[in-house]
């Protein structure tokens, strides 16, 4: 595997040593400026090419920030923005370090994405090298099944999705939204999918709070079906399996006046609750993060015989609705490219992936 070592290098030259001792110690190929020679790219650039090469990177955050670049940041936070999207970062703080503003703030970026990292903190570079081999065996551990493969995940996240039928029209659309994790694994064994402790965590998460995709006013029955959870309300289902996917159908609520369409508003709502929701499950069940990626994958079926509007642009006009084309293209599921995404982007980036696939699934209709 190869390990890029991201930080400050004035005065932390000792630490950078560590770190990359404790990587080769366990048979990874380590990346770092130290090591680039002359190139004809500027060290920036080189730097976050090294970073895109890398399969891990080791993040060490002292006291200082570090000079800015032209971006506005310095060129270890640089190498953060690259990586976090794309690879594992293995976050190390030095503890007790008087953290200059900008470094401050920094760490509070990082904080915020901390679901998505492996972390650890240091006093000295022996501490770090141990902190770094710590890291580095929970990563291969966690990953020991194998890399993240877009394509399955995806196909896994489609295969979930229901199938519409052309010939039968029960007069209600519904939207179907697929999340599935990867590395694909099993991270629930068949006694922890029927344990009642999971059952009444999710039936909490899923009634209450901001993860809440099911209502108070029904109830909730639950049931096993082979490697399924199964949670039913009289309109909405979450299905959650043992390899961490989860399936929500729900009903779209039908416009208040006027024609019957389907409000994008409505269904900006209902992702974004299921993304939320995916999440909070994903940190229960998965607690060491196994799951590094998701894929997302949704549809809105028996929607052949309605229009695609705004809220504001059905109160201007609700007796009137141009009817796009849905017959084939609303009917296909519609996903992110690449289709896979860190599993931290769930909470911190929801507002993106909501915009992208609501975009994708109204061109189905226009």
């Amino acid at each position: 595997m190869k390990v890029f070592i991201s930080s400050v290098m004035a005065g932390m030259e000792e630490h950078r040593d560590a770190a990359d001792r404790a990587a080769r110690a366990l048979g990874h190929e380590v990346i770092r400026a130290e090591d680039f020679g002359a190139r004809p790219e500027s060290p920036q650039v080189a730097c976050l090419a090294g970073v895109r090469e890398a399969d891990a990177v080791i993040l060490i955050m002292g006291a200082r920030y570090g000079a800015l670049q032209p971006s506005g940041l310095s060129p270890t936070h640089e190498e953060y923005r690259e990586a976090r999207e794309r690879r594992p970062v293995l976050v190390m703080v030095e503890s007790g370090a008087e953290h200059d503003l900008q470094q401050e703030q920094f760490l509070s970026e990082v904080r915020d994405w901390e679901m998505g990292h492996y972390t650890g903190s240091f006093t000295t570079p022996d501490e770090l090298r141990d902190a770094v081999t710590n890291a580095l065996h929970s990563f291969e551990l966690a990953h020991a099944t194998g890399s993240v493969d877009p394509d399955e995940m995806l196909q896994r996240a489609t295969d979930l999705l229901p199938e519409p039928n052309a010939n039968v029209s029960t007069g209600q659309a519904q939207l179907a939204v697929a999340l599935s994790g990867g590395p694909y694994q099993s991270v629930l064994r068949p006694a922890e999918l029927e344990a009642e402790e999971l059952k009444d965590y999710l039936q909490r998460a899923a009634l209450f709070g901001d993860a809440a995709v099911f209502t108070p006013k029904h109830g909730t029955q639950t049931e096993i079906k082979g490697d399924t959870l199964i949670m039913k309300q009289t309109d909405r289902s979450i299905f959650l399996t043992e390899t961490g996917s989860c399936l929500y159908v729900t009903d779209i609520p039908r416009s208040s006046r006027g024609l019957p369409v389907i409000v994008e508003e409505d269904i900006r709502e209902l992702i974004n609750g299921v993304l939320c929701f995916g999440d909070v499950a994903l940190d229960y069940i998965d607690r060491v993060k196994r799951l590094s990626h998701v894929t997302i994958a949704t549809r809105i079926l028996g929607a052949e015989h309605l229009g695609w509007r705004t809220r504001a642009e059905h109160e201007r006009n609700p007796n009137h609705v141009q009817m796009g084309h849905p017959t084939g293209a609303a009917r296909k599921p519609v996903s992110l490219s690449p289709p896979h995404v860190p599993r931290a982007a769930l909470r911190h980036d929801a507002g993106r992936i909501v915009e992208d696939l609501v975009v994708r699934l109204r061109q189905g209709f226009r």
